[in-house]
């Protein structure tokens, strides 16, 4: 039988060392201590974030490739 990962009881720190943004999976406990599943908590911002699209201003004005 297949054991299970340990999960951390405490809050996470929102403060991180040297700037850094640790790397969450989406079914792990959210960083900011909400106690959320990251998925729900704020892992749907992110995933919208990256699905807008960017906008293009220089669309259509001759390139230097023209």
């Amino acid at each position: 039988m297949a054991k299970k990962r340990p999960q951390s009881k405490g809050k996470a720190s929102t403060a991180f060392a040297g700037g850094e943004v640790p790397v969450v999976g989406a079914r792990e406990p959210c960083p900011c201590g909400s106690g959320r599943r990251y998925k729900a908590c704020h892992g749907r911002a992110a995933a919208q974030a990256a699905t807008e699209l960017v906008s293009r201003p220089f669309e259509g004005l001759p390139g230097e490739a023209d």
